[in-house]
């Protein structure tokens, strides 16, 4: 009997456990390498011999770090566009902290060790952890947006196992305002053709993108870089760029006819959310013009 009370507390002494999530001290050591070779820019082939070297509940995390770096066109499979499983994102979240921590003055570095200390024993919100992750992997659809024609392509959000309607809009978010980026950026360089980049716009849930409304949900504290701030502000603020720019465009080529199908199907005729734009103002003076 002693001899196994013995056992016992020496398989609890090699074991941590931190709230939902439990490692051993070998996978904290796992997760550690895995994280530290994707911040340094490792090739592919070193993220699959990481896959076939690791403990089973690494690897769906080690594929998503595959497609996020190597795999453009993977971007668009269920696989990774799926709502990952919350052990997934809590290692994505060590991969966010390890990034932080190293743009930090030495003597402001916290260790590797006690970051995922406190990551694994802290209660981070799920919000947090799941736009984290889609921020992680939206340079993968960035890039592929740059040439690809995705006109055809539909985001089908409620059969990504989505919890509720915040999470769905984080992943629209991510969808929409990685693609609508490219908007911006033609616009204010003046270089390149913005109708091409409407036309090649994706369809999310099998109509035009700016007609999903469902923002009824309660903002919440969205925590960047060394600051918190209003989710909304950062995020449906920025689609409201991508409306902006889109409807403008429009009308700049003489197609008022379809400016006023975007207006009048998306958010840009819904005041009751212009206060998380920064272009409040322009939006109002939209508003009053679209209405008259």
């Amino acid at each position: 009997m002693k001899n196994i009370v013995l056992i016992i507390l020496g398989l609890q002494l090699s074991i941590q456990t931190f709230g939902q999530i439990t490692l051993t001290e070998s996978e904290i050591g796992t997760l550690t390498e895995i994280c530290n070779q994707y911040n340094v820019g490792l090739k592919e082939s070193t993220l699959y011999d990481l896959k076939d070297s690791s403990p089973e509940r690494f690897k769906g995390f080690i594929n998503q770090l595959i497609i996020s770096k190597d795999k453009p066109k993977k971007i668009l499979d269920n696989e990774i566009l799926k709502r990952p499983a919350h052990e997934e994102l809590i290692f994505w979240y060590v991969i966010r902290e390890f990034h932080y921590n190293n743009t930090e003055p030495d003597s402001l570095q916290k260790t590797q060790r006690e970051i995922i200390d406190w990551i694994l024993k802290d209660t981070i919100d799920e919000k947090w952890l799941l736009d984290n992750y889609y921020y992680r992997i939206s340079g993968r659809l960035k890039s592929l947006y740059n040439k690809a024609n995705l006109s055809k392509y539909n985001f089908e959000i409620d059969k990504l196992g989505f919890k509720n309607e915040i999470e769905k809009a984080i992943f629209f978010f991510f969808v929409v305002n990685s693609c609508g980026q490219r908007l911006s950026i033609m616009r204010m360089t003046g270089k390149g053709d913005p109708q091409s980049v409407i036309k090649r716009m994706p369809k999310i849930n099998g109509d035009f993108y700016y007609k999903y409304q469902c923002f009824d949900y309660q903002d919440f504290d969205w925590i960047g870089y060394k600051k918190n701030e209003s989710y909304n502000e950062r995020h449906l603020g920025n689609y409201y760029s991508v409306l902006i720019n889109h409807m403008e465009i429009l009308f700049e080529n003489k197609l008022a006819k379809e400016a006023h199908v975007i207006f009048d199907n998306s958010i840009l005729s819904r005041p009751e959310y212009f206060k998380f734009s920064a272009n409040k103002e322009r939006l109002d003076k939209n508003y009053k013009m679209m209405k008259q």
